[in-house]
């Protein structure tokens, strides 16, 4: 985990140097490179011709060792991704939380977790335990500065990836804020929350509730319908659904939206 970090920062440098080369670069390829995403980006800088010379060579060299450490990275994360999935799956199967997010919670949790008395102890442990900072009539929680940073980072991460796609938690957040507590004392409220998901998956690493995927693709299939539709149906592109159907994607909540849409599809069929 901790390679793996140190390359992604080594490339955000090159990310910046890149783009501040860019600048200067001759107009007709600082045109061609403009808008670009960050993995068209870095294709294009790594296909320069560097007998080029100058701005253009960096411009190539840049984006080959950005290439490369991508790559890198993602054999890394790839390997910790195989660790979790044989150790601790029910990790993976949180939503919103992903391999490095899994990991870096799994570091925290230790090698043995059954070390940890309660999720109260676990909570303090990732530093968002509340601390009461209340005034006279006001009753406020601050901040806790304590604790595993990355863990806290972590449960941070799924916190707002739910906030983005996650129905239920926008209608959390938005009751948390009507009760009068800024966004980000909801989000501190939120990762609360995580953490006691974290701990009974670290206590229980391998117990993942909903449907199983290996009856996701019989079904679809017996329904005649094909990776593209169902992917339009959940609003996902056919890629999860694929993940989904063949357990790369243990993400709870998704495969039992899934189940039901496939459930409810059989059900008008009959």
């Amino acid at each position: 985990m901790i390679a793996r970090g140190r390359l992604v920062q080594a490339t955000s440098a090159m990310i910046n140097a890149a783009k501040s080369l860019i600048v200067t670069a001759p107009e007709d390829l600082r045109r061609s490179l403009e808008g670009l995403s960050r993995k068209n980006l870095r294709n294009a800088l790594s296909t320069l011709d560097p007998a080029a010379g100058g701005i253009v060579m960096a411009l190539g060299s840049l984006g080959k060792a950005w290439d490369l450490q991508d790559r890198e990275a993602d054999a890394i994360e790839e390997r910790m991704k195989r660790v979790l999935e044989a150790n601790a799956p029910a990790l993976l199967a949180i939503y919103g939380c992903g391999t490095v997010t899994a990991a870096a919670l799994a570091v925290a949790g230790g090698g043995n977790p059954e070390r940890l008395k309660s999720e109260a102890e676990f909570a303090s442990l990732c530093g968002v335990a509340p601390l009461l900072a209340s005034s006279g009539k006001t009753e406020r929680h601050r901040l806790n500065r304590g604790g595993d940073r990355r863990a806290n980072r972590a449960l941070y991460q799924i916190a707002v990836t739910r906030m983005s796609y996650d129905q239920r938690t926008k209608d959390y957040v938005g009751k948390r804020k009507r009760d009068g507590k800024s966004k980000k004392e909801a989000i501190r409220c939120l990762k609360r929350y995580i953490a006691r998901e974290v701990f009974r998956a670290l206590r229980n690493p391998f117990e993942i509730k909903g449907p199983s995927w290996k009856d996701l693709r019989p079904a679809r299939q017996a329904l005649g319908i094909t990776l593209v539709e169902a992917g339009k149906a959940l609003n996902v592109g056919f890629q999860k659904v694929s993940y989904a159907e063949t357990g790369r994607l243990m993400n709870v909540q998704f495969l039992e939206e899934y189940d039901a849409w496939l459930k409810s599809q059989a059900k008008k069929a009959s």
